[in-house]
């Protein structure tokens, strides 16, 4: 909590006050006067300063969640009885299914928080476990799953329960399902959708992928050039499973549906450290499309100094935390960077400031590329109630030589592991903080309403 109070203290004096505008919501179709009229009272029990939102002229709502939370205060509000969990009796979480359990860190906050478990899965719980048992009759108001909903576990779900899946978000978690819906909003929209790197979508069209790869073989050869490097992904994998680079066309191997990429090679790097960034959001609401971007995140570091030469080295080229982790080296103290390979977004703002590097421009393109990654869901998902489901994505983008960001790929159920003390001190505060938003605290009124009915 310590680190974690001396990194928010360290941010920019730019992203400081960007947060004291308060909570504000826009969107397109709708009065401005309206809307502030409407949302206030919803939202009057968030603290504002907490809070802040980007403006897009898009029939959507991109609003940036809040800063890093320091751990000690929160347990002392708990304590001090300040917390406030909501009237009525205690909330009561359900965690995974049968044969299935939540990540500990769901477990372990909510407990903390006060919340019950619900005893339908109890079997499953350890005889160490502090959790208290809800009354067996009792109903949930949480359920965290890590497969999805089936369609009838949504409808039958009260107003003032929460899932944490929307129902197709596959149109964005899988690689070519995100491929595919950012090329043809990009014919839609135009240049604006520039936020992935070339790709093409496997095995459907391997031939185009060799017609454009002897293309540009030969157009780096006229100009005495190094050949472009592609980068090959699972459609459906994550934590860097099955990723490679290639340069010649003949290592190309892939035995399922995949994304083949042009790689970027020109990363922004600290230390000579490739990283890349995670960047968390929760979407609340697909009509209206409802997005809450988290001011804290990861920066994700290689493990190894970036370089061209050895492309066969994932510690070198990719950053994903369940590849590095299993580096000897993980723990050294490497230049620029530190031991481990996880910085804080508040660390990596300060590396900005202490480099003379201003960064405002990067974060608003970032808060631009997660809005633009998110449509999508808006307009290929069903109508569902806006109140039963939400969804925690993990959003990671790669950082150029440039400062432009680029959308690397969207992970439904992002990891909530905590394996280092970088993770301690984004995701606690994170999983509270969600908490919070999803409106636990006023939502004993809404069942106590239902039931009068």
């Amino acid at each position: 909590s310590e680190r974690a109070r001396e990194s928010s203290r360290e941010r920019p004096r730019e992203l400081k006050s960007s947060s004291a505008q308060g909570f504000k919501s826009s969107r397109a179709h709708e009065p401005q006067s309206e809307l502030k009229s409407a949302e206030a009272p919803q939202r009057a029990e968030l603290k504002a300063d907490r809070w802040y939102c980007t403006l897009f002229a898009f029939p959507c709502r991109v609003c940036s969640g809040p800063a890093m939370a320091d751990q000690e205060r929160f347990a002392d509000e708990a304590e001090d009885g300040q917390l406030v969990l909501g009237p009525g009796p205690p909330y009561v979480f359900r965690v995974g299914m049968p044969g299935r359990t939540a990540p500990p860190l769901v477990r372990d906050v909510l407990w903390q928080l006060g919340w019950l478990e619900h005893p339908l899965h109890s079997e499953r719980l350890s005889s160490s476990s502090p959790c208290p048992q809800a009354d067996p009759k009792s109903t949930w108001h949480l359920w965290w799953k890590g497969s999805r909903f089936r369609p009838n576990e949504i409808a039958e779900a009260h107003p003032w329960q929460r899932m944490n899946h929307l129902p197709k978000t596959t149109s964005i978690a899988f690689k070519d399902n995100l491929a595919r819906n950012v090329r043809t909003l990009r014919v839609i929209h135009g240049a604006v959708y520039d936020i992935v790197p070339q790709a093409f979508i496997l095995p459907n069209e391997h031939t185009k992928l060799a017609n454009e790869f002897e293309a540009q073989a030969e157009e780096a050869k006229a100009k005495d050039k190094r050949k472009p490097i592609w980068i090959c992904k699972p459609s459906d994998s994550s934590q860097g499973r099955g990723i490679f680079l290639f340069e010649d066309l003949s290592q190309l191997r892939f035995d399922s549906s995949s994304v083949v990429q042009r790689y970027l090679d020109n990363p922004l790097l600290i230390g000579g450290y490739k990283l890349d960034i995670r960047v968390y959001a929760v979407v609340t609401s697909l009509r209206p499309l409802t997005v809450y971007m988290y001011r804290d995140g990861l920066a994700r570091f290689g493990t190894e100094k970036y370089s061209l030469d050895q492309i066969s080295n994932p510690f070198v080229h990719l950053t994903n935390t369940s590849i590095n982790k299993h580096n000897p080296s993980l723990e050294d103290n490497k230049d620029g960077v530190g031991p481990g390979c996880k910085w804080t977004l508040g660390q990596l703002r300060s590396w900005f400031l202490e480099n003379g590097i201003d960064d405002r421009m990067l974060w608003r393109r970032i808060s631009q590329v997660v809005m633009l990654t998110c449509l999508p869901l808006g307009v290929e998902s069903p109508y569902v109630p806006a109140e039963p489901c939400f969804e925690l994505l993990g959003i990671d983008i790669f950082i150029d030589a440039d400062l432009r960001p680029w959308l690397l790929e969207v992970n439904s159920a992002p990891a909530l592991g905590l394996d280092c003390d970088t993770d301690y001190t984004v995701k606690v505060p994170l999983f509270r903080d969600l908490m919070r938003l999803l409106g636990f605290g006023s939502q004993e009124d809404e069942r106590e309403g239902e039931d009068g009915e």
